[in-house]
């Protein structure tokens, strides 16, 4: 589970308490999303790696008020890394008729 860090036309990058730094997130990876998410919107998503190494965010959902567990607080949002990988799975993408590696960080 992350938040939305900022967003701007059809790109921007969100956040977790589960890993350091931003992660991308594309409308073009995420068709489903309805509108624009915005600044602060809690999420649930995977994290894919493209042949090219480049993680990017992907099944994007964003969370309604009642199935936000927590929101950090403004002075939490930082790039420490906590235990808490809830809602975060890996997976790499591959060519075409090979096997999808997916790791759950919770397994």
């Amino acid at each position: 589970m992350g938040w939305i860090k900022s967003f701007k036309g059809d790109w921007g990058f969100v956040n977790s308490q589960s890993f350091d730094g931003d992660l991308f997130i594309g409308l073009r990876s995420n068709p489903q999303l309805q509108g624009m998410p915005s600044a602060g919107d809690q999420v649930m998503f995977q994290i894919s790696v493209g042949p090219g190494g480049k993680a990017e965010a992907i099944n994007v959902q964003v969370l309604a008020a009642d199935q936000v567990l927590a929101t950090p607080a403004a002075d939490q949002i930082s790039a420490s890394p906590a235990a808490d990988t809830a809602g975060i799975e890996l997976q790499e993408s591959q060519a075409p008729g090979t096997k999808d590696t997916c790791a759950d960080p919770l397994q």
